[in-house]
């Protein structure tokens, strides 16, 4: 059975087959084409959101430190800044609160050599009270010191406490004695946590920017002779020590710099920035690690930029929000398509195939259909000539047997009891032919002895004085017929003797079979009254089956008659020529000598 239905799909179902697999083939590829095209626009899109957020913090951190470096040159004009100045070059100039949202403590720190602890801590009670917590004690590695002389902080956030020496590591800020030995700011190298007034930490660092009076004379950085390079670093960040007035320290949060700006939910980011105070992106060097980096992004990009003296990482990842917006969808959009529309194409072709194949089939069945019917009409036909001429034709004459035999009866009884006998085996010859029309052995060719037909005809349609019938029969041209030929001459003799007996009302009926050139012919002439041939009513079954069967075995029927002039007619088949006849022809032929 699989390989019955295998061999039935691909005969009949293989155009639908090329049709699903050519179609799929090219929106497989149309689809891998448009995936790969997705692919590189994604890469592109993915660069130029890495590169506009690069310049996006840069940008910020420049602007911050532009704001910044102006507040810390104007405070390095004091020594001690005053409070009046500090609050107007803060909140009137630099305005963190709105211009730098991200700053969360301001602390200007004046640099105090070790022999001004005592005095400082004593100006600094004076203008603080006693909450200025500066420790004047000397110790034997405290070359200096870095107390909070003014500060501000961000409302919601512990503020400093004044005098805290920020020279010396804290709770949450580290030692920024290193940044008075710059030029240029300096910044945490790791992650600072400060403390919010709710308990919580905000993570970011801390920006350092040293300060120089304005009239500061040129400092002696010229690297003199067999010194090291670690000998002369160490001298240039002495000399910027020495020559420092103080710092401007301020904390910097990234969680409001980079989550809140770049990185919070409802800003719904394409791409995920990370921020690391190192080249090399480490859990350690992590300055916002609030907001966690998608899980295995398709993208990723690290870029390290130089700022403030050192190299920073920044670490870019693609977002579900920038896969969502991805092209790529249309590449699986046009394969769905491509496969629904190769599917529906193979259906409606495999429909139309299924169509065509019972179309073809009932064709084929109505075709036989009719050719059976066909062959059964004509069979029928045949077998009512058959009838017709046979058996009607042998009852009829027993009929005429019957009513000469009744006639007789009374005056000569012997005479027609013999004719009764003779009429008895009529009818089982009549029998006996039915039983062979029901096997069908009329329908096989076998031998007859047409003679011996004509002479029992014209003997059964001789019942009485009149008519006279006559029979000449030439056997030489009953021998020149196949047996198909003298079973239909005697059919046609017996419907044209009947004809004639039944309606011609004749005296005399001759039948003659004879010989011509290339022909065998059957004649049955009367002179009863005739009647008009072409007449409608003259029209019946007996003409029409003698013509049929003329016509059935190659010959012709010829029928001549009129009203008062007999019937004749004439049925030529036409035969083999004899041997004598063809050298007749030859002879006549000037053709040949």
């Amino acid at each position: 059975m699989p390989n019955r239905i295998h061999r039935w799909l691909g005969r009949f179902y293989w155009p639908a087959w090329v049709t699903l697999v050519l179609g799929l083939s090219v929106s497989a590829w149309l689809a891998r084409s448009l995936y790969r095209q997705a692919e590189v626009m994604d890469e592109q899109r993915f660069k130029l959101e890495t590169l506009i957020l690069a310049q996006l913090v840069e940008g910020t951190m420049e602007r911050y430190e532009e704001r910044l470096a102006r507040l810390a040159d104007y405070c390095a004009q004091f020594e001690e800044l005053p409070a009046d100045v500090w609050s107007f070059r803060l909140n009137a100039m630099t305005e963190p609160r709105y211009n730098l949202p991200s700053v969360m403590h301001v602390a200007y720190c004046p640099k105090i050599v070790a022999a001004d602890f005592k005095s400082h801590a004593e100006r600094g009670r004076v203008a603080h009270g006693d909450k200025y917590a500066f420790e004047p004690s000397p110790q034997p590695d405290r070359e200096l010191a870095l107390p909070v002389w003014r500060f501000w902080s961000r409302t919601g956030f512990q503020p400093l406490k004044p005098g805290t020496d920020l020279a010396r590591e804290g709770a949450w800020h580290p030692a920024m004695r290193t940044a008075l030995g710059h030029v240029r700011p300096w910044i945490s190298s790791r992650l600072v946590r400060v403390p919010r007034s709710d308990g919580n930490l905000e993570n970011g660092f801390w920006f350092v920017i040293p300060g120089f009076k304005p009239d500061q004379g040129p400092l002696n950085l010229s690297r003199q002779s067999g010194e090291s390079d670690e000998e002369f670093r160490h001298r240039v960040r002495s000399v910027y020590t020495a020559a420092a007035t103080g710092l401007l320290a301020v904390f910097i949060s990234t969680d409001r710099m980079l989550d809140q700006a770049y990185n919070h939910p409802g800003v719904s980011p394409r791409v995920h920035v990370r921020l690391y105070a190192s080249p090399e992106p480490t859990s350690e060097s992590l300055l916002n690690p609030v907001s966690p980096a998608p899980a295995k992004p398709r993208h990723r990009e690290v870029i390290v930029q130089p700022w403030y003296l050192r190299r920073w990482a920044l670490e870019m990842n693609s977002t579900p929000r920038f896969e969502a917006e991805s092209p790529r969808h249309r590449a699986w959009l046009a394969l769905a398509a491509g496969t629904g529309m190769t599917l529906l194409a193979s259906a409606l072709v495999g429909l139309a195939l299924r169509a065509a194949h019972r179309q073809r089939r009932l064709t084929d069945q109505i075709r036989e259909a009719r050719d059976a019917l066909t062959a059964a009409q004509k069979e029928r036909e045949k077998l009512g000539h058959d009838l017709h001429d046979n058996t009607i034709q042998t009852l009829y004459a027993v009929q005429l047997g019957l009513k000469h035999t009744v006639r007789r009866l009374a005056e000569e009884p012997a005479a027609a009891r013999r004719e009764l006998a003779g009429v008895q085996l009529e009818l089982d010859a009549v029998i006996a032919q039915m039983r062979r029309f029901i096997a069908a052995e009329e329908r096989q060719e076998q031998a007859v002895d047409l003679p011996a037909v004509l002479l029992a005809s014209v003997q059964r349609a001789q019942t009485g004085p009149t008519p006279e019938v006559r029979l000449q029969c030439d056997e030489a041209a009953s021998d020149r017929l196949t047996g198909t030929q003298a079973v239909q001459l005697a059919n046609i003799a017996r419907e044209a003797l009947s004809n004639s007996l039944r309606h011609a009302q004749p005296r005399r009926v001759e039948v003659s079979l004879r010989s011509e050139t290339g022909a065998v012919c059957l004649e049955v002439a009367d002179d009863g009254r005739g009647f008009n041939p072409g007449s409608p009513a003259r029209q019946g079954v007996g003409l029409a089956s003698m013509a049929a069967r003329a016509r059935e075995i190659g010959g012709t029927l010829d029928l001549q008659s009129a009203a008062g002039q007999g019937t004749r007619v004439v049925v030529r088949v036409p035969v083999a020529p004899l041997a004598h006849e063809g050298a007749a022809e030859n002879s006549e032929d000037p053709a040949h000598p």
